[in-house]
């Protein structure tokens, strides 16, 4: 939603959130107003929505307990349109904007999507406008009842002036401790579908032709253990680093120490709808293997960017890698590329243009 609400549109927004824990420096001024969301609720609230609505699903609590206030900010705030970043936030936006007669839209982002769910489908059908993050999210979408029409893709964007090629790769490897090594990293939430594992099954065969590569793992998350007992199973050990959250501030340098960045996610029950790290490794000039999975093929040009690969190939990933450790002038040509699609396609400007040209097509049209 941040990026939505501080892209140079011309659009003013005002925006309803939960309670931070702590306040944050973008509370100060008129725009953010917060609100509590209690994930219990009290008997008497959970009687009263199961006797008007005979469940209370995530969405209903949702809305339950932030409709009144979402009512009176709009009010407030004359607001002509009424978004949800996120479907469980949706029942909520669609029923103010009934009680208040304007239009109102959501943005999904793929996995959600997975499910049949008459909820989905209702909130789908009846929404001006559903942003989606990738053509695959969109097919999905639609799949699910939302209007071909009303439905518009708008890719992620990063900052490419935060995110940006090393002036000396290898002097950033020194700054992390990894001179002369063939370095590959991965960012992102350590969980099953993101591919880890196969990256680890490669580094065998892999330190064959390069004895001082080097697996750069960037996150934390439920998988880390079974990662980490992995990794002692197959001796590479001495090959992976596990780095932990990285703080914001300091992630361009991981990317720019990078040779590679890997991400070979899976579609086993889960799906990646985009993937922002393809983006921001893009924008530092490193290029990038993923897989043919969800909406990875909308962020890596397949041999100009980077690789795809099928899902769950190890065989095929181990190859691409090798072949690209192998080749200096490939990987400086793809990440040259790679620096140009995401200033083009994935920048701040592509993104504002983007959602223009959405509300355009849709909510402004009549």
């Amino acid at each position: 939603m941040q990026s939505m609400v501080t892209a140079e549109t011309g659009i003013s927004w005002v925006v309803l959130t939960r309670e931070a824990e702590e306040k944050s420096p973008k509370d100060k001024g008129p725009l953010v107003y917060r609100t509590a969301i209690r994930p219990q609720l009290r008997m008497i609230d959970r009687i009263w929505l199961k006797s008007r609505w005979q469940r209370h699903t995530v969405e209903e609590l949702i809305a339950f307990q932030t409709r009144r206030p979402l009512v009176a900010l709009s009010r407030k705030s004359n607001a002509r349109f009424l978004f949800a970043d996120q479907l469980c936030s949706a029942l909520s936006v669609r029923r103010t904007a009934k009680q208040l007669r304007i239009q109102w839209g959501l943005w999904v982002h793929g996995k959600e999507l997975l499910r049949e769910s008459p909820t989905t489908s209702s909130l789908l059908i009846g929404a001006d406008l559903v942003l989606a993050n990738s053509a695959f999210t969109k097919r999905l979408a639609v799949a699910r009842g939302a209007r071909e029409q009303r439905t518009v893709i708008v890719y992620p964007s990063v900052d490419i002036n935060r995110f940006i090629p090393p002036p000396n790769r290898e002097e950033i490897r020194g700054k992390l401790g990894l001179r002369d090594s063939k370095v590959l990293i991965s960012v992102g939430h350590l969980m099953q579908r993101k591919g880890h594992e196969h990256v680890i099954r490669s580094l065998p065969k892999i330190r064959f032709a390069y004895p001082k590569v080097i697996y750069l793992i960037v996150g934390r998350g439920p998988n880390e253990l079974p990662l980490r007992t992995l990794v002692q199973e197959l001796g590479v050990a001495d090959l992976v680093r596990f780095c932990g959250r990285i703080p914001d501030l300091h992630l361009p340098l991981y990317y720019q120490a990078a040779d590679i960045h890997v991400m070979p996610s899976t579609c086993d029950g889960d799906v990646e709808g985009f993937g922002i790290s393809f983006i921001e490794a893009a924008a530092c000039g490193t290029p990038s293997i993923g897989s043919r999975s969800g909406g990875i093929p909308d962020a890596i040009v397949d041999g100009v960017t980077g690789y795809l690969i099928e899902p769950g190939n190890v065989d095929g990933l181990t190859k691409r890698i090798v072949a690209m450790l192998s080749n200096e002038k490939l990987r400086d040509q793809m990440g040259s590329a790679a620096r140009e699609t995401a200033t083009t396609r994935f920048s701040g400007k592509a993104f504002a243009q983007a959602l223009i040209n959405a509300f355009r097509q849709t909510v402004l049209s009549e």
